[in-house]
């Protein structure tokens, strides 16, 4: 047992390299090396979810000069689904610490995610996603800005360029039965390459 799950994890540590020399070959092609000028002036922020209290705990620091705590693990960290219990340890966690950029007066990016929180699990076991949610949610997002007058600025998706049966739905339609066809995620579903395609354009519409 121990040796199989050492090889699952070496397996998992290729995948992971191999998309990251895949992400760098893309940065390359674009121009974007490490003598860039974009490289080396750019500021940019880190930002995750507060997940793992132990792991944000070992890194907050108190800051002498001002006297208040940072989370040193990013800038600014958010509760999601899992950890916004308005009585739970998170948001307590979340309130004793300060965020770098509240006062700094930095645009905001509003990005939509509508891939994480709406998985389901299909009858035969697989956890999916619905074409049809991740839309609804989309559409929700450009409601919602249109009525405050705010930019959304990009969208989060994950999609293959394969045609692989991940996620339910679509014009060509995948079902609960077509999922074990192609379905080749070693960790979330993705949107396939029709469905992906349909997306984009649903966002450009």
């Amino acid at each position: 047992m121990i040796v199989l799950h050492f090889e699952a994890t070496v397996i998992r540590y290729q995948e992971l390299a191999h998309r990251v020399d895949e992400a760098l070959g893309f940065m390359a092609a674009a121009g974007l090396t490490v003598e860039h000028p974009i490289m080396t002036t750019t500021d940019f922020w880190t930002s995750h979810e507060c997940l793992l209290l132990p792991y944000e705990q070992s890194l907050t620091r108190l800051d002498s000069t001002s006297g208040q705590y940072y989370d040193c693990s990013a800038h600014m960290l958010w509760w999601g689904e899992r950890t916004r219990q308005l009585d739970g340890a998170h948001v307590e966690f979340l309130r004793g610490i300060s965020n770098p950029l509240w006062h700094q007066g930095q645009i905001v990016t509003w990005v939509c995610d509508p891939m994480h929180g709406n998985t389901i699990k299909a009858p035969c076991g697989l956890k999916t996603r619905s074409f049809d949610a991740i839309s609804a949610e989309v559409r929700a997002f450009f409601d919602v800005h249109e009525q405050q007058g705010s930019p959304p600025v990009g969208i989060h998706l994950e999609m293959a360029g394969q045609n692989v049966t991940e996620s339910i739905g679509g014009s060509r339609t995948v079902t609960f039965d077509d999922l074990s066809s192609h379905y080749h995620t070693h960790c979330d579903p993705r949107l396939n390459a029709s469905q992906s395609l349909e997306m984009a354009f649903k966002i450009a519409d």
